[in-house]
């Protein structure tokens, strides 16, 4: 209750989702770097979900990293 006796209102969430994600929509990949594959994921800002992408599983780090380029080129993320 507030000092007039009037409901508070509640809190949003809203700060503290614009300091761990300022961009107001967009695309996001995720990388789960492990020491035989890479896990990637692609998440909406707006929607605020994530989901699996592709598992990476080539042995030679410039294989992993070209995938990755390709990635990049072919989704445009607005953040990594």
């Amino acid at each position: 209750m507030t000092e007039d006796g009037g409901q508070s209102k509640p809190q949003s969430d809203n700060t503290l989702s614009s300091a761990l994600c300022p961009l107001s929509s967009g695309t996001l990949l995720a990388f789960d770097f492990g020491i035989k594959r890479i896990g990637v994921a692609v998440g909406n800002t707006l929607l605020r979900r994530a989901n699996p992408l592709i598992t990476i599983h080539d042995e030679k780090t410039d294989a992993r990293f070209a995938k990755i380029a390709n990635l990049l080129a072919e989704w445009q993320p607005s953040a990594l």
